[in-house]
C-alpha cells in the first residue's frame, strides 16, 4: 500500500482558545473526509501543535472525548488514516501552557502520546512540565508510532530542536512530525540593534530551515512541520517538509530550498475553516525516501500548486459538509424557539445561492462568487447562520455586507437597510481586506422574511 503524508497549516484570525475544540475537531474530520476520499492509499494527516486546548484543566482530560469520534471516522474509511495533533491545557494566569502533548489517532484509536521534552527559554519560564527524555512513555504510550513498517516520531513544537542540540542518535524512526505552535506577525523592524546581542531566530524561515532541517540532518531522514498562522497569510516560502541532503555543511549556510521536500501537484487543497483556512500538502512518503532528490522545488518556485484553475492559481471553492451536521445546528436553534426563523433562511438562500453552502457543526455558512478581488479563491463566505445562543425566538447571524454588495452590484447602505438597526458592524481581527466586513446580530421570524425578500429581489435584478 503506498504512504502518504499530509500536513496541515492553518490561517487563523485568533490563537489558543478552548471554547474553539469543537469546531477544530470537525474541521479535523472534514479535512479527514477529503484526504480519505481523494488520496489513493494510507495517509499520516500533520497537525499544529495545541490544535485542541484545555484551557487551565489537565491536557489529557479531553483525550478520551476527541479520540472516540476520530477513532469512529477513521474506522469507515477504507484506507487507514492516522491523524496526529497537539493538545495544551494547564494554562496559567500568565498565558503560558504547562502541559504539552502530542499524540497520534488511529482507526484502532490512540496510538501514541508524548510529552513535549526539549524546552525553550519560554518554555522553562512558563515552568512547562518537561517529559524525562525524548523517549520516556507517557501514560503507558510511547511516542513512535507505525504505519505500513515506517516509524514516526512524535516532536512538541520546540522538541524539533532537541535531536541536534543534545547530538541524540537517531532511536530507529523514519520520519520527525513536528508539531509547531503558531507564527504571529513579525514585530515592526529596529533600526537599530546591540550587535553584542545573540541574534533570535526570524521566525518562519529560521525554525525551517534551521531547526526542522537541522533535526532531519541529525537523524539522517525526512522531517515535517506545521503551525498555525495567526493574522497573517502563510508565507510563500513557508516549507512543511525537508529532508537533509548538504552532507557537513552547516545548517546556518543552507539556503531554504537546499533541503525542502516539495508537495504534490493535484492532492493539496485548501479547505474553509470557522475561524479561518487550512492549507493542505500532501507528500508521496514512499517516494521521498526512496528519492529524495526527485522531490525538489524547481528554482525560483514559491507556493504548491493546489487544484483549480492553473493559469489564475485560483482554487474552486467546493461546498464543505460535515456529516450531520446541519441535523446538529438546526436542533441547537430549535432549542432557542427559532426554528421558524432556520428554515425561512436556509429555504431562501437555497433559492439564491443553490448548493454553495457549509455544513459545519456551529454554522451553516452560504457563499458565492467572489468579486472582492480576494486572491487565491473562486467564492467567499457571504451570510453565516450560527448556532450560538440569541435572545429566545431569533438566531445570530452574519452578513458579509461588502461581499454581499458587490456580487448583486447593489450599495452596501440596501445591505444595512435590510436587516435590523440592532446589527453591528465588525471584521476579522487582523484583516485588512474588505471581504471580511460584516454585520452581526439577531434575526426573528418577521426580520428573516424581510432578509429573504431583500435577497430574493436583488439576485433577480443583477439578471436582468
Amino acid at each position: 500500500m503506498v504512504t502518504f503524508l499530509a500536513t496541515v497549516t492553518l490561517e487563523s484570525n485568533s490563537d489558543k482558545n478552548r471554547e474553539k475544540n469543537e469546531d477544530r475537531l470537525a474541521s479535523a474530520l472534514a479535512i479527514a473526509d477529503r484526504v480519505a476520499s481523494s488520496i489513493p492509499g494510507d495517509c499520516v494527516i500533520l497537525f499544529p501543535g495545541g490544535w485542541l486546548h484545555t484551557g487551565g484543566e489537565p491536557a489529557d482530560s479531553i483525550i478520551p472525548s476527541v479520540t472516540a469520534p476520530m477513532r469512529d471516522r477513521l474506522a469507515a474509511y477504507p484506507n487507514d488514516l492516522v491523524l496526529a495533533f497537539g493538545i495544551d491545557g494547564l494554562m496559567t494566569a500568565e498565558g503560558f501552557d504547562r502541559d504539552q502533548l502530542g499524540l497520534a489517532v488511529g482507526r484502532q484509536g490512540l496510538l501514541a502520546l508524548g510529552r513535549k521534552f526539549y524546552l525553550s527559554g519560554g518554555d522553562e519560564l512558563g515552568d512547562v512540565i518537561k517529559a524525562k527524555s525524548h523517549l520516556a512513555p507517557e501514560q503507558g504510550y510511547n511516542r513512535v508510532f507505525a504505519l505500513n513498517g515506517r516509524r514516526f516520531f512524535i516532536a512538541v513544537c520546540y522538541d524539533i530542536k532537541g535531536p541536534d542540540a543534545l547530538r541524540l542518535p537517531n532511536p530507529g524512526i523514519d520520519i520527525v512530525l513536528n508539531m509547531v505552535h503558531y507564527f504571529f506577525p513579525p514585530p515592526p523592524r529596529q533600526e537599530k540593534r546591540d550587535p553584542n546581542a545573540e541574534k533570535p531566530l526570524s521566525g518562519v524561515s529560521d525554525n525551517v530551515r534551521k531547526l526542522v532541517a537541522g533535526a532531519s540532518k541529525q537523524w539522517e531522514c525526512p522531517a515535517f512541520a506545521t503551525a498555525t498562522f495567526v493574522n497573517r497569510g502563510i508565507t510563500e516560502k513557508y516549507r512543511t517538509g525537508m529532508y537533509w541532503r548538504m552532507g557537513e555543511e552547516s545548517v546556518t549556510k543552507c539556503a531554504m530550498d537546499d533541503n525542502s521536500l516539495r508537495p504534490l501537484d493535484g492532492l493539496g487543497f485548501r479547505q474553509p475553516c470557522p475561524e479561518g483556512t487550512a492549507e493542505v500538502r500532501v507528500y508521496d512518503l514512499d517516494r521521498v525516501l526512496s528519492d529524495p532528490e526527485s522531490c525538489r522545488y524547481e528554482p525560483g518556485e514559491r507556493a504548491p500548486r493546489f487544484p483549480g484553475d492553473r493559469r489564475s492559481g485560483v482554487t474552486l471553492v467546493k461546498p464543505l459538509r460535515i456529516t450531520g451536521a446541519f441535523d446538529k445546528v438546526k436542533g441547537k436553534v430549535e432549542e432557542n424557539s427559532a426554528g421558524a426563523v432556520f428554515d425561512m433562511l436556509t429555504e431562501g438562500m437555497k433559492r439564491v445561492f443553490g448548493e454553495d453552502r457549509h455544513d459545519q457543526n456551529s454554522q451553516v455558512t452560504f457563499f458565492g462568487p467572489n468579486r472582492v478581488e480576494y486572491p487565491d479563491v473562486d467564492k467567499i463566505d457571504l451570510v453565516m447562520l450560527l448556532s450560538h445562543r440569541a435572545s429566545p425566538g431569533t438566531l445570530n447571524v452574519k452578513v458579509y455586507n461588502h461581499a454581499l454588495a458587490a456580487l448583486f452590484g447593489i450599495d452596501e447602505a440596501a445591505v444595512r437597510e435590510s436587516l435590523p438597526s440592532s446589527f453591528e458592524e465588525a471584521t476579522y481581527r487582523g484583516s485588512e481586506h474588505p471581504k471580511d466586513r460584516y454585520l452581526k446580530g439577531a434575526l426573528d421570524l418577521k426580520d428573516a422574511v424581510r432578509f429573504v425578500a431583500a435577497m430574493e429581489r436583488w439576485a433577480s435584478a443583477s439578471l436582468t
